[in-house]
């Protein structure tokens, strides 16, 4: 009887360690999250892991290189913000691993006295990953980082000087605006700056005179009468909230192939009769503007009169917004402009 127990018994555990052997490997071989005692992951395409939620109390957070034999290589959109009852949230010190390439959306938000530490691969920070946060130390952009999405740091507290790497490719809207910026390199190979990226930081406010950036990204004009943009300007991605309320001619040089910016709301146009802007046949694209689906459109458009030059796309842009909102325009055979 005693040896039929011992059999039973033996048998029960092996089943049970079985079970608990097959569960881990049907979780390891495809798992949608992995539960860690202070930590929720999901698996990437890839095969890697993105660390999806912080579930812990600790603010001392070290996120690892693997789990389970996998790196961990994304920290997921809200991961350290998604618990609303959590506010105030900790004063977190993250040490990110070389691991992790990607920072998701709202990863940070509104973290206040963060210290991030390590994060020397990161290629992509995600849309207001770190809006509002405030920083104890200075944030440690990584050398390899490519992309800083829309709002990244929009609002963010104790960034300082900023050294950017030479592989950033694009630096979304908004990214840094109100940021507490006190210097920022640019790299010239930046393809990409959107409209308001750097508006109302110190830096920003420092700049006199034309600012061009990146692959020759026109993002500031001084408050003149008349405003020619340099020779060379590929793009005029000007913020509205930079309040150009001087400007009555503005020449666009033939260098300019793209137009991205809400040109009525560049200054304020209620004291003013007209506005003159002198588009040539380069430009090729007026982007809509992110903030209406109005092409370049607020308020005060019958007050602008567009000079274009025959048969370009700037005559039939103008002709357009003369019968939307009742612009004028001028075709010419050339644009001549002031010495």
């Amino acid at each position: 009887m005693k040896k039929i127990t011992r059999i039973i018994i033996v048998l029960l555990c092996v089943g049970i360690l079985g079970g608990i052997y097959l569960v881990y490997k049907a979780i390891n071989k495809n798992p949608d999250y992995i539960y860690t005692r202070r930590a929720v992951y999901t698996k990437l395409e890839d095969g890697t892991l993105e660390y999806f939620r912080y579930t812990g109390d600790d603010p001392v957070v070290n996120i690892p290189e693997k789990v389970w034999g996998r790196k961990v290589t994304q920290i997921g959109a809200v991961c350290f913000t998604w618990d609303d009852t959590r506010y105030p949230l900790p004063e977190y010190q993250v040490h990110i691993p070389d691991t992790v390439t990607v920072i998701d959306a709202s990863a940070f938000e509104r973290c206040r006295d963060l210290t991030i530490t390590g994060a020397r691969n990161i290629e992509k920070i995600g849309h207001s990953a770190f809006a509002g946060c405030s920083f104890k130390t200075p944030f440690p952009f990584s050398d390899n980082l490519k992309v800083i999405d829309r709002w990244a740091f929009a609002s963010a507290e104790g960034i300082g000087e900023i050294s950017l790497s030479e592989h950033l490719e694009y630096i979304g809207h908004s990214a840094f605006l109100r940021a507490d910026v006190e210097s920022v390199e640019i790299p010239s190979n930046v393809s990409y700056v959107g409209e308001c990226a750097f508006e109302e930081t110190k830096w920003f406010e420092a700049q006199e005179g034309y600012l061009t950036v990146g692959q020759n990204i026109l993002i500031k004009f001084p408050d003149e009468e008349t405003v020619i943009t340099p020779d060379g300007v590929r793009v005029v991605r000007v913020c509205d909230a930079s309040g150009h309320k001087s400007a009555r001619n503005i020449y666009i040089r033939p260098s300019v192939q793209i137009i991205e910016t809400p040109i009525m709301s560049l200054y304020k146009v209620d004291d003013v009769d007209e506005i003159k802007i002198y588009i040539p046949t380069s430009v090729d694209t007026i982007k809509t503007d992110f903030y209406t689906e109005n092409k370049m459109v607020r308020y005060g458009m019958e007050k602008v009169t567009f000079i274009v030059e025959v048969d370009s796309y700037a005559e039939e842009y103008a002709r357009e917004m003369s019968e939307k909102y009742k612009s004028r325009y001028e075709v010419v055979d050339k644009i001549e402009y002031p010495e």
